[in-house]
């Protein structure tokens, strides 16, 4: 009996802490200032179509719906709702992420999708004066892209891609750059991969945009809080890897650096010096190195 009675208290001691606990979380959450503090230290807009929803019972649940504006870095993110729970009893919690639309630069996404299994309480407690770390873990991510080109990338295209179908016509090449620039020069490609979060570093090495028989593996990392970009872009067709290139910088204006020992410049070694250049204008053009 004795033992029942020690399993009894201890479950009800339990029972109080975690109840305890809980509450200093809800208490010491403020949406202002996490809004607030987010807008400050990134200098963007949060307009919140819907408010904060909060439940604590049978799980700790936030919701809500926002538009962000970062007009500094041009950055524009339609409809993001976010859905946050966390089961009282048991780990983990989790993350649901979806946006309509994020535009930047000459790129668009949209239909994008982040999920992930996470401790929230646990990281809370672990940093209490950033909440942003209460987001660190591993998700999963997944949506569309395109490449919004102007009149003059248009131009340029077409006149690439001419000149490579007649060249891959008469040379057995491994790969066709006509194909890589008409498929991401004008078409929707589909990105799926994994994002992991550690305080203010997100890194990944393995998310893949596909585009019919042409690929890109992106790898790297990024620094939050110093803007600092540092990855690898591997292009892939027919599963076979002919061009890298590394991206290492502030986010604004980071360095381009074309792999000159990659495939993709082998095949151009015909002394044809204007289209090098001609190409290496396009990618510059779709990366928009020098915005």
């Amino acid at each position: 009996m004795s033992i029942l009675k020690n399993f009894i208290l201890f479950s009800i001691i339990t029972l109080i802490i975690i109840y305890v606990l809980i509450y200093i979380f809800i208490i010491n959450f403020n949406e202002e200032d996490l809004i607030k503090n987010i807008e400050d230290k990134y200098n963007i807009e949060v307009v919140e179509d819907i408010p904060f929803e909060f439940n604590i019972f049978p799980k700790l649940n936030v919701i809500s719906r926002l538009d962000i504006e970062d007009q500094q870095n041009k950055i524009v993110y339609e409809n993001v709702n976010i859905d946050l729970s966390q089961p009282i009893f048991y780990y983990p919690g989790k993350l649901q992420i979806t946006v309509k639309k994020i535009l930047f630069n000459n790129l668009s996404l949209d239909n994008i999708n982040i999920s992930g299994k996470i401790n929230y309480i646990k990281n809370y407690f672990n940093n209490p004066n950033n909440y942003e770390n209460i987001f660190d873990g591993e998700y999963n991510i997944n949506g569309n892209i395109i490449l919004q080109t102007t009149n003059e990338d248009k131009l340029l295209i077409s006149f690439l891609k001419l000149f490579f179908e007649k060249l891959e016509n008469n040379k057995n090449y491994d790969y066709a750059f006509s194909k890589l620039i008409d498929a991401f020069g004008s078409e929707r490609s589909n990105f799926t991969g994994i994002i992991r979060k550690d305080k203010n570093i997100i890194f990944t090495n393995d998310i893949l945009i596909n585009n019919q028989s042409n690929s890109i593996l992106i790898e790297g990392k990024f620094d939050t809080d110093n803007d600092y970009l540092d990855s690898v872009l591997k292009l892939s067709q027919n599963n076979k890897e002919y061009l890298n290139v590394i991206i290492k910088g502030n986010i604004k204006q980071p360095e381009i650096i074309f792999d000159q020992n990659s495939i993709f410049f082998e095949n151009l070694k015909s002394g044809n010096n204007i289209i090098e250049e001609n190409i290496l204008k396009l990618l510059n053009s779709l990366l928009r190195i020098n915005d």
